[in-house]
């Protein structure tokens, strides 16, 4: 506890979304939780970063992601960390075509990693770490499991922060595919 009331609840498939999710720094989950972070993204009042790891992408999942087909990512830069391959491939193409504020495709060979994570001007910052693939089934029908992290606690934050410098490490170790050349010069702070 925190002073605040917990600062970890849990939400599986099946199960009812708990009232408290926006006050909790971490939601122990199942599937639904890479739709609750896209959602809860949609839903900012401000832009900012959003930040994709993940060595599989499907181009179908674009569709099933109501915040992937909205006008709301023209206030957004992406980042995307991927397989060489999938990097190259038309899904990556296809999450890279949509209209970002600007974006930035890097490749990293055996990346096993999956995060999700945004870093939006006003709002509070959040995370999904877990095994899920931004594929159809990694979104939909495949037992899941992650852990959303809010940065609306300090323990949130620490966590939050921690992540961020992980995904520092990986994109120096990673290959540049693509940059529309409006990246922010530092990640993790928003533009």
């Amino acid at each position: 506890m925190n002073g605040n009331g917990p600062v970890v609840d849990t939400w599986f498939d099946g199960s009812k979304r708990p009232s408290n999710l926006d006050t909790v720094s971490f939601v122990i989950g199942g599937t639904h939780l890479l739709h609750e972070f896209f959602g809860r993204t949609g839903e900012m009042r401000s832009g900012g970063q959003l930040i994709i790891v993940t060595p599989f992408i499907e181009s179908n999942v674009i569709a099933e992601i109501d915040f992937l087909g909205s006008d709301r990512v023209r206030e957004f830069d992406l980042l995307l960390i991927t397989t060489p391959r999938t990097a190259r491939s038309a899904a990556a193409n296809g999450l890279a075509s949509l209209k970002w504020r600007s974006r930035e495709i890097r490749a990293l060979r055996d990346l096993h990693a999956k995060l999700y994570a945004v870093v939006p001007v006003k709002d509070v910052r959040m995370a999904v770490i877990g095994s899920h693939n931004l594929t159809a089934p990694g979104v939909g029908k495949n037992a899941e499991m992650g852990i959303l992290i809010s940065g609306s606690t300090l323990e949130g934050q620490l966590a939050f922060d921690a992540l961020v410098e992980n995904v520092s490490h990986l994109r120096r170790k990673s290959s540049l595919v693509h940059d529309s050349f409006n990246w922010p010069p530092t990640l993790g702070s928003a533009a």
